[in-house]
Parts: C-alpha cells; sequence; structure tokens
C-alpha cells in the first residue's frame, strides 16, 4: 500500500508502507505553498490535490515522476474543499463564493486530452500539454525531472 502525506511545505510525500519509508517527493506546481487536501481517487492511481491557491489537480504518480494528469481553476473562484464519489467518476467542489460545483472527472479528462491534441497539431511542445512536477527520491538520492 501507498500513502500520500503533504502539509506545511510545498512537497508531497509518497511513502511505500510495506518498504516502510518514503519513496518520492514531488513538489507543487509553483503556484502552490501547501497541500490542504488530498484524495485518491477509487479505481486509480490518481491523486487529486488541492492547493492553497485554490486549484484542484489530479496527479499521477509513476516510478519515474509525477505528472499533473489535469488541472481545475475555475476563473474568478477558488476550490475550498473537495469530494470524490465512490465511483471516482465525480468530484465535487465548495467554492470560495459559497457554491457546490459537480465535475465529471471522464469529461473533463476527454475535453484535456481534445485540448492538448488540437494544441500538438499547432506545433506546441509537449512540455507546455502535461506539467511535469520536480520529483526526487527521498534523502539526497538524485533529483528527477522529465516526462511520465
Amino acid at each position: 500500500a501507498r500513502f500520500v502525506a503533504g502539509g506545511a511545505n510545498a512537497m508531497l510525500y509518497l511513502w511505500d508502507a510495506a518498504a516502510e519509508r518514503v519513496a518520492r517527493v514531488a513538489e507543487l506546481p509553483p503556484s502552490a505553498s501547501q497541500a490542504v487536501q488530498l484524495e485518491y481517487v477509487a479505481d486509480s492511481r490518481e491523486l487529486l490535490c488541492l492547493t492553497d491557491d485554490g486549484r484542484v489537480c489530479a496527479l499521477l504518480f509513476t516510478p519515474s515522476g509525477c505528472a499533473v494528469q489535469l488541472e481545475l481553476a475555475p476563473p474568478a473562484v477558488a476550490f475550498t474543499s473537495l469530494g470524490v464519489d465512490g465511483t471516482g467518476k465525480y468530484l465535487v467542489g465548495c467554492m470560495s463564493d459559497g457554491t457546490l460545483r459537480l465535475y465529471d472527472l471522464e469529461v473533463a479528462t476527454d475535453s484535456v486530452e481534445e485540448v492538448r491534441a488540437a494544441r500538438r497539431q499547432l506545433g506546441v511542445p509537449d512540455s507546455k500539454l502535461r506539467p511535469v512536477l520536480f520529483t526526487r527520491a527521498p534523502f539526497g538520492a538524485k533529483a528527477h525531472a522529465g516526462y511520465v
């Protein structure tokens, strides 16, 4: 089993319970200074991370790094908390304007992929299409930044 912890700094720590150690450390996107809430998506390896700047990022940890699969940052409002249904299909967000919003994660992911495909056709480099978080092995091992 693996667990993710985050808190008062801009880092996420992926814990490997079987090995009883930190398996990977990932830095949050530059706009965020700390993780406010973390939720795993059911039947998925994706992790939803609410950051202190009011954004929600869907992250995918792999042996080689951590990639942002999806980012939700509605204009003019921020997420204050989030929840995921038991199937992992829907995200509900409490917003800074007092509203409650429901997102279909499958539709959101498909929409992002369509935009990325269109941008690729226009020649936009992959580095602009799928942000990759700077990750490192714990305790001074060699850092890794790359595409996953």
